[in-house]
């Protein structure tokens, strides 16, 4: 609703404004006569200049506060009305007057001389002469003589009329007996016959339409607002009012009432109330109505004026030299001599349209009797009816004007082609009577041009700004973009750093890096392609191996490693066997990646820092050699605080305490961290070792035990659960078949 509220408030407070700086040009006391507007000269039919009209009101005083604040309001509405009234008429009689084509006839008749001048010389006759020829030579060739004779005699009409034409191209639009004056007068007389009025008078008939609309729309609103009836009923009121007015002094026109016997009038003068406010602001909003419709049909009176001048400036180009020319340029020519005529006739047909809209209002405000209001009311109801039809009008104009065109334009250039019953002529593209949209067509253009790149581009690079909440999505699909602008640049940061990004071992470290930073896997092939994984069947098997991997594993690094590693050794297998193909040496270079990816995370996450040194050091390289559960037995009393064993403490676990004399809790968690350190550093350097001679079955078991080793550590905690990680079983075929896949293989892991 703020649209709203803001259209009203700008209807109001604008022409308040405007009013009111009318009628800060005043002298003091009792004198309100303003002359801001008096240059418009628009005078009523007793001659008093809409500029002079008053509010009459009494100001209050000090005892009469509410009278003060009446008066201020209303005159301020009085000063909206007076601006809108008095230029809305003022407007209006100025277009039908054609003063303003005065203005502007000289200067545009003295420029399309000079630019015919320029542009009709010999060269360009003789230049498009040749043109034209060389058109009927072919259709004299190809034993079209109809159209060869048709282009004969239009060259030949061209070339005695562009003489005549060029001299002064705007002579038959500007002058004073020409086609804009002829069909103004023509629709100021059309409009008058049907009035009623035989012998009309142009000129006079303008005159007396101003003075019509300053009487209907200023003077005896004014009076009914003011005194709540219209004065001029009584011819003396009528002069005294006048005569007041003229004067700009309040009191003679309260004066002036008494005098002529309506005290009535003088009455309401002296107490401003309630009800004059409703009634000026009913009175503002309906005159702004059916003063915006001719308003509006004056605009349109001046904009068919202005085409048919604009036709007739490109009406030489046509005569100069498009003429000659068969096709779109003489097509070009016929367009401009007819919608240059059309534009004539559509404003003799407007000129009628307003000038009957008016005088019909003018019987109505006589017949009304002085019930003003009610014409207003009644009159803005009609008013926007007649908008919609006056729609259709100025539409119908239009389709005439190009069906027109065409059928000219196609009798010329399909003369003996039998193409002239229907079809759009050359160069009239659009322009045939067929291009006027319905609803749903200007709807599509509308959406067209909202989704057009470059109007994103003018609207700060919003995509389609005029759907609901357009800038709350485009705040959600420029996070969406920078969170995707993320991902890529994390894949192609981890894709350099291991083997470089185009490569198995790049792919498999180019997914860790985006899905350690939020990359799902429905949208790894899109960030690894523009990380710069180009490789589509690199591409797809390093994110089919990690699918399977991430769907078989837990959700830590260690069971991500062991799903990564019995995948692996599954393919393996297939190969030693030699029952495997490229396609399996392939998805075991990524299943490899994917377990070096793994036990690289396994290695990072894990790799807390704790350096130790002496008995402490020893301890854990001593259970990584042995294994031994008594250690981890030994190291969990401690973490508990215990002093003393129990009983059935066995004689290694005490042997394995006694070592750990003096070692609290803190100190027992970092030797616990110490050993799940060396599991994953381990683990990391046999995957690397694997990667470097997958054909080394050796290495593969290494992996193998010191995930297993990893996983016995895990399950031998003390006091906790074990983590969920996948169990494996050294299951590797010793046979070696298939040596030479597994040599491939490690050549593809290890290609840059």
């Amino acid at each position: 609703m703020s649209w709203l509220l803001t259209l009203v408030v700008g209807a109001i407070v604008l022409p308040c404004g405007l009013g009111a700086i009318a009628l800060a040009e005043t002298s003091g006391g009792n004198t309100v006569g303003g002359n801001a507007f008096s240059w418009m000269n628009v005078r009523d039919s007793s001659g008093v200049n809409m500029s002079s009209y008053m509010f009459v009101t009494d100001f209050g005083s000090v005892l009469r506060l509410d009278h003060y604040g009446l008066g201020i309001i209303l005159t301020l509405l009085f000063a909206a009305w007076m601006a809108v009234a008095i230029t809305g008429i003022w407007g209006t009689g100025e277009v039908l007057d054609f003063g303003w084509m005065n203005l502007i006839s000289t200067p545009l008749r003295g420029m399309a001389k000079a630019f015919a001048t320029q542009l009709g010389t010999s060269v360009v006759l003789i230049t498009a002469a040749t043109l034209g020829a060389f058109c009927v030579a072919w259709f004299t060739m190809r034993g079209l003589h109809a159209k060869a004779a048709m282009q004969i005699a239009f060259m030949i009409i061209v070339a005695i009329l562009g003489p005549f034409f060029l001299s002064d191209p705007l002579a038959e639009v500007l002058s004073s007996d020409g086609l804009l004056v002829q069909g103004r007068d023509v629709g100021l007389s059309v409009a008058a016959g049907i009035n009623g009025d035989s012998h009309p008078q142009p000129t006079r008939l303008v005159q007396n339409l101003q003075s019509q609309m300053a009487d209907n729309f200023g003077r005896k609103p004014l009076q009914v607002w003011n005194f709540g009836h219209v004065v001029d009923d009584r011819p003396a009121c009528r002069s005294m009012w006048s005569a007041g007015m003229m004067s700009g002094s309040q009191d003679r026109v309260r004066q002036g009432m008494r005098d002529c016997g309506d005290a009535a009038a003088a009455e309401a003068s002296n107490n401003p109330s309630a009800g004059q406010l409703a009634s000026g602001l009913l009175l503002l909003v309906c005159s702004g109505l059916l003063l915006a419709f001719s308003v509006r049909l004056a605009i349109k009176i001046v904009r068919s004026a202005l085409d048919s001048v604009y036709y007739g400036l490109m009406t030489v180009f046509g005569f100069a030299a498009g003429g000659f020319v068969y096709g779109p340029t003489q097509t070009f020519l016929i367009r401009s001599l007819v919608h240059g005529f059309f534009a004539a006739v559509r404003m003799a047909a407007e000129i009628v349209f307003l000038t009957l809209y008016l005088m019909l209002l003018g019987s109505l405000f006589e017949q009304a009797r002085g019930q003003v209001m009610a014409v207003f009311v009644i009159g803005a109801i009609v008013e926007v009816v007649a908008l919609s039809q006056l729609k259709s009008f100025v539409e119908g104009f239009d389709r005439g004007n190009d069906w027109v065109a065409n059928r000219f334009a196609v009798a010329v250039q399909s003369a003996g082609g039998g193409g002239g019953s229907g079809g759009a002529a050359l160069g009239m593209g659009i322009h045939a009577g067929h291009n006027h949209l319905g609803m749903l067509g200007k709807m599509s253009a509308i959406t067209t041009v909202a989704t057009f790149p470059a109007t994103e581009w003018l609207m700060h690079k919003t995509r389609n700004f005029l759907k609901p909440d357009a800038l709350r999505d485009d705040r959600f699909n420029r996070v969406m973009w920078g969170n995707n602008d993320f991902l890529i640049g994390e894949a192609r940061r981890g894709g350099r750093a291991h083997g470089g990004i185009n490569t198995v071992r790049g792919a498999a470290a180019a997914i860790l890096y985006a899905t350690t930073a939020g990359a799902g896997v429905h949208q790894l092939s899109g960030v690894l392609r523009v990380a710069g994984v180009r490789d589509r069947d690199i591409r797809a098997r390093a994110i089919n191996s990690y699918s399977e991997i991430a769907a078989n594993a837990g959700d830590t690094p260690f069971g991500r490693t062991a799903a990564a590693a019995r995948r692996a050794q599954g393919n393996m297998n297939l190969l030693i066997r030699g029952r495997g193909g490229a396609g399996v040496e392939a998805d075991l270079a990524a299943d490899l990646g994917n377990l070096q990816m793994s036990a690289y995370d396994f290695r990072r996450r894990y790799d807390n820092g704790v350096n130790l040194h002496g008995d402490r050091h020893t301890f854990v390289q001593d259970y990584i050699r042995t294994g031994s559960r008594d250690y981890l037995i030994a190291l969990g009393h401690r973490a508990a605080g215990t002093t003393t064993l129990p009983v059935d403490a066995t004689n290694g676990v005490r042997t394995q305490f006694n070592r750990l004399d003096g070692v609290d809790r803190a100190g027992a968690l970092q030797i616990w961290n110490a050993i799940g350190n060396q599991h994953a550093t381990d683990l990391s350097d046999a995957v690397n070792s694997l990667i470097q001679r997958p054909m080394d079955t050796d290495r593969m078991h290494a992996v193998n035990r010191s995930l297993a080793r990893a996983q016995q550590t895990d399950q031998w905690t003390p006091d906790e659960l074990a983590s969920p990680w996948k169990t494996l079983v050294d299951g590797l075929d010793d046979q070696l078949a298939g040596q030479d896949a597994l040599t491939r293989v490690g050549a593809r892991l290890n290609r840059r």
